[in-house]
């Protein structure tokens, strides 16, 4: 058995509440990933998605073996409400209609995760978790960068603000 001290109430709470925030925000972005996979334009984002797919199944995976052995806490996670109508509106969409709403949306999604992980990086117990919440950071702001560069070219969408929200981000943490 592992001999340390337990974390305190305040930081299991943190952890548990963004292990099982993570595993729900993750179902609905393997959703979102597998319909780019299908409906997507472009190779490159469908390569993306795919990347994107299996980080996040392996996540939830490990979220859900951290949460049992750490806590005893067996979690299956929902998709939560409000990605539900991102996921219902993206499905009644298509061709470039689709990738340039997708581009957009896969990137807020990103980056609401990404603001979640700066916490857990600074105030998490377990250096595992710490770990694992950086990686996220910085795999999840290269991808939003990526994506707002395709959209700016692919759409000529050039929204400010995503893509300089994550490269703060990565400047921070890679």
């Amino acid at each position: 058995s592992l001999n340390r001290a337990a974390p305190q109430p305040s930081v299991a709470k943190l952890e548990i509440d963004y292990m099982q925030e993570t595993i729900d925000h993750h179902l609905a972005g393997i959703v979102m990933a597998q319909m780019c996979t299908q409906k997507a334009v472009h190779e490159e984002l469908r390569q993306l998605c795919r990347e994107s797919l299996a980080s996040q199944q392996r996540q939830i995976a490990l979220y859900r073996t951290w949460l049992q052995e750490w806590y005893g806490i067996s979690y299956t996670g929902e998709i939560p409400q409000s990605a539900e109508q991102d996921i219902e509106r993206l499905s009644e969409l298509s061709g470039a209609a689709f990738e340039d709403e997708f581009l957009e949306e896969f990137s807020k999604h990103h980056l609401m995760i990404i603001k979640q992980s700066e916490h857990v990086v600074r105030r998490a117990y377990h250096e595992e978790l710490r770990r694992e919440a950086r990686m996220t950071i910085v795999n999840q702001s290269r991808q939003v960068i990526m994506m707002q560069t395709w959209d700016c070219t692919w759409y000529d969408d050039c929204r400010q603000g995503l893509k300089e929200q994550a490269e703060r981000f990565l400047q921070e943490y890679a």
